[in-house]
C-alpha cells in the first residue's frame, strides 16, 4: 500500500511541477492565458506541493506574490502532518 502511495505523490508532483513550470513560461511570454492560481493550489492539496516548491524557490515564480506564498506554505505544513502521522502509523 505504501509503494503505491509513493508512486503517486512522485507522480503528482512531476505532473504539478511541469503545469506550475508552463505557468511560468506562459508569465514570461507575457501570454494571456495563464494557470489559476487555484488549480495549482488544488494540485498541491492533492500532493504535488513539493514540485510547487522546487518549481517556486528554484525559479522564484509567485515567490513575491505573499498571498499564492503563504498558502503553499501553508499547505506543505499539512502534508508534513499528514506524512508525520503516516510514518507514525506504519511504525
Amino acid at each position: 500500500m505504501i509503494k503505491y502511495f509513493v508512486f503517486y505523490l512522485v507522480i503528482i508532483n512531476v505532473l504539478s511541477a511541469i503545469i506550475f513550470y508552463e505557468d511560468l513560461r506562459r508569465a514570461r511570454k507575457k501570454k494571456h492565458r495563464r494557470i489559476k492560481e487555484t488549480t495549482l493550489h488544488i494540485l498541491e492539496i492533492i500532493g504535488g506541493v513539493i514540485g510547487v516548491l522546487l518549481i517556486m524557490l528554484g525559479e522564484g515564480h509567485k515567490s513575491n506574490k505573499k498571498s499564492y506564498f503563504i498558502w503553499t506554505y501553508i499547505i506543505f505544513f499539512l502534508w508534513l502532518i499528514v506524512g508525520y502521522i503516516l510514518i507514525i502509523g506504519i511504525f
